[in-house]
């Protein structure tokens, strides 16, 4: 249900893909969707069960309701801390980070950081296996949630799988800086957004790239920044193949976000061989291991 999310999404896809692969022939593995919902991600070996009434991420009917969905399974996996409050069977939950406790407002309401804090120390606490994408992520579970170390897994995400473009761009092309990623409060943008003022009023003009959905943030981003005019450049939701192209076209990958659990977009500049740029905190030390300057 959460494959069209981006950075959960991207895992679920990859981790679905590779388990196909990967796993016993005897292991199944079924998918849950909504009524409706796409299902060409899904490699051909899995079969989804689909919900007779569509289940909204983050809800209560999810929370409650959900259970009544998984008789008969011996495992639920869920991919983030949306999971049933009281699960029937073993749960697993990956956890990807605790932005939603250290930045409640990246929520954009009380209820949704109030429900946040509370499902993060829910998931980490009825979870029989945690699975944290990073040492900075396993270390906030025990930290600010309470997490058993004992029930920790660190396991670190991959490199992405793109299309590689058929027609890499050429030597010359426009030079332009890349940011990949949502447009929440903690991602500081603000902060990215005055250096390249700053960079334009010293008469260095070099475009920005904002990949990623363009919603009501995007457009408050924009209006707070006309000055910068058209070195503003937001393309929206992009494909595999789309992103993957403005990856090799970049001249640097900028993260200007304080604190990520992992920070998949690093990774992936650094699969394409984009120099990135990060904040010397949370996750990026450990992806980068020196090939970011940070």
């Amino acid at each position: 249900r959460m494959a069209g999310h981006s950075g959960v999404g991207r895992y679920l896809r990859s981790l679905l893909r590779a388990m196909a692969e990967a796993a016993p022939a005897d292991l199944e593995v079924v998918p849950f969707l909504n009524p409706g919902q796409d299902a060409g991600f899904l490699p051909p070996r899995w079969t989804p069960w689909v919900l007779p009434k569509e289940i909204p991420v983050y809800s209560l009917k999810e929370s409650l309701g959900f259970p009544a969905a998984l008789q008969g399974f011996d495992l639920l996996h869920v991919p983030h801390f949306n999971i049933p409050w009281n699960p029937p069977l073993p749960l697993v939950v990956t956890l990807h980070d605790a932005t939603y406790w250290r930045f409640p407002a990246s929520t954009g309401s009380t209820m949704g950081g109030l429900y946040a804090r509370l499902f993060l120390k829910r998931s980490v606490k009825v979870a029989r296996r945690i699975l944290a994408v990073s040492q900075a992520t396993a270390k906030d579970a025990v930290e600010l949630l309470g997490a058993d170390p004992g029930k920790l897994e660190v396991v670190l995400n991959g490199p992405p799988d793109f299309v590689q473009p058929t027609e890499p761009p050429q030597p010359g092309g426009e030079p332009y800086l890349l940011y990949v990623g949502n447009f929440l409060p903690h991602k500081r943008l603000d902060v990215l957004l005055s250096a390249m003022n700053l960079l334009k009023v010293q008469g260095r003009r070099i475009p920005l790239l904002l990949v990623g959905k363009e919603d009501e943030r995007a457009l408050a981003l924009k209006r707070s920044r006309v000055a910068l005019g058209d070195l503003l450049q937001f393309t929206g939701v992009l494909s595999d193949r789309e992103l993957g192209e403005r990856y090799a076209g970049a001249r640097v990958l900028v993260c200007p976000s304080p604190w990520e659990g992992f920070g998949l977009p690093l990774l992936e500049g650094m699969a394409w061989g984009v120099p990135g740029v990060a904040v010397d905190s949370g996750a990026a030390p450990e992806v980068a291991r020196g090939a970011a300057l940070l």
